[in-house]
């Protein structure tokens, strides 16, 4: 695995300006990013255009850092998580550590692989804001099936509410299917809740559903 030095550069800068006088760096180990599989060259020009729009984006204060969309544009379902952390930032990676592994578990058992479908965040950067727009832009040349919105931050951006109140159900949002459902981390800290990760499950088959995509058989 190869450190990102320009990624971590421009962090470090981030944090001089906010009045940080160090990070330690020994604890992170970042991994080479996907490169966005791209089927046409229309959708190369598009969305290259877009990435290189939101890499020179300065309307955040603290902003040097972004973290782009990243695995299979053509996947008929697109998550969206929360802001990016400071690891993810770091290690250009949605979804790292235990949070990772829990969001491994979760496309495993829905028969798909972190390779085949497509990840973004509701910003691209850390203290990303007003990054709707991108969204937007991202979401309409990608035209999936069906958008999973992960956790509370995504949900309240998007659908003005929270996961609770909106989950289980096919929600509209300018011409696209969206469902709402817990974020990995939320797994991750409640372990013991079951009907929690069954909440999720049954999240994912709606949303599997939705995509018209084949339904994982019951374990016997």
């Amino acid at each position: 695995m190869s450190i990102h030095i320009d990624s971590i550069k421009a962090y470090l800068e981030d944090l001089e300006e906010s009045g940080v006088d160090g990070f330690p760096l020994s604890s992170y180990k970042a991994e080479a990013k996907k490169e966005i599989q791209i089927e046409t060259k229309k959708e190369i020009t598009s969305l290259n255009s877009l990435n290189k729009e939101i890499s020179s984006c300065t309307i955040c204060e603290h902003s040097k850092v972004k973290l782009l969309g990243e695995g299979d544009i053509s996947s008929k379902i697109i998550f969206i998580t929360e802001p990016p952390s400071l690891e993810e930032t770091i290690e250009q990676k949605f979804f790292v550590g235990a949070v990772g592994k829990m969001f491994e578990r979760i496309i495993t058992a829905m028969g798909l692989k972190r390779d085949l479908i497509y990840i973004t965040s509701i910003a691209k950067c850390k203290n990303g804001e007003n990054c709707l727009d991108f969204l937007k832009n991202e979401l309409t040349l990608l035209s999936p099936k069906v958008v999973v919105l992960m956790g509370d931050v995504s949900v309240k951006s998007i659908l003005n509410a929270d996961v609770k109140s909106k989950r289980a159900t096919v929600m509209d949002y300018d011409g696209l299917k969206v469902i709402a459902t817990y974020h990995p981390k939320t797994l991750v800290e409640n372990q013991a809740d079951k009907k929690l990760f069954w909440d999720v499950w049954e999240d994912m088959l709606l949303a599997l559903k939705t995509a018209e995509m084949p339904i994982p058989e019951k374990k016997k």
